[in-house]
């Protein structure tokens, strides 16, 4: 994906401070515990377009709750962790989504964003997740 997606420009990430081996993919930015937010909010700020991989934990969740306010919701997708089976499995997108009117069950769904018209829009999929749909979901949001 980073290949695909480089001709928008550089990908970012936050890194874990822990990491002993630097993962392959978006270029990563470290700092420590006490300034991570800070530095979420100057990345988001200077991006064009954020993908947050959505999933449960305590700090994706603090990501999601303020990627769902402007001037960050514009620009946002929201899409699947690797690891789960449903978008709908990040409680705070889950709510997001339902309070769109989007029932709880339903095919699975591997994003959303809000358009320019702040509409919900998602990217659903019956088929088994690969590589190549993960790619389409992020596609959804480039010109």
């Amino acid at each position: 994906m980073i290949e695909l997606f480089s001709r928008y420009g550089p990908a970012l990430a936050l890194g874990n401070p822990g990491e002993k081996h630097l993962p392959f993919g978006a270029a990563r930015v470290y700092c420590t515990h006490d300034c991570w937010k800070a530095k979420v909010a100057e990345i988001a700020n200077r991006a064009d377009y954020v993908l947050l991989v959505a999933d449960s934990t305590p700090g994706v969740e603090w990501e999601i709750s303020n990627f769902l306010r402007s001037p960050w919701k514009e620009k946002t997708i929201f899409i699947l962790a690797p690891k789960s089976k449903d978008l709908r499995e990040a409680p705070t997108v889950a709510a997001a989504i339902a309070a769109a009117g989007v029932p709880e069950k339903g095919t699975t769904i591997l994003n959303c964003y809000w358009d320019a018209q702040d509409t919900l829009q998602l990217l659903r999929a019956e088929i088994p997740r690969s590589p190549a749909a993960f790619i389409v979901a992020i596609q959804n949001l480039f010109p």
